[in-house]
């Protein structure tokens, strides 16, 4: 059986698939925020889940042309807010 290590510390972890393509990203960015995000074949960011600066959680997702198409995050007091655009990012729906 392979080594398996307690602790695994980066800033960065990309998931690649068989072709080497990375699918998948876990990373930190600048000003210490994580996200994890989900990414097609051809390399585009899909989904993120996020926390902003005031750590408050968001999820997005991108369509197949890079436009965003659906928000949910979380306000002041945890209010939720959620909105869906088209392919042409017009929000279509949106609350509250």
């Amino acid at each position: 059986m392979a080594e398996v290590a307690d602790v695994l510390a980066a800033r960065r972890i990309d998931v690649v698939d068989a072709e080497g393509r990375v699918r998948a990203r876990l990373a930190v960015d600048e000003e210490g925020q994580p996200s994890l995000g989900l990414l097609d074949q051809d390399g585009l960011l899909r989904a993120s889940l996020s926390l902003g600066a005031d750590g408050i959680p968001r999820l997005t997702m991108w369509g197949r042309t890079g436009a965003l198409r659906a928000c949910l995050g979380f306000g002041s007091e945890w209010k939720v807010g959620l909105t869906l655009s088209d392919r042409h990012q017009q929000v279509i729906w949106s609350a509250p």
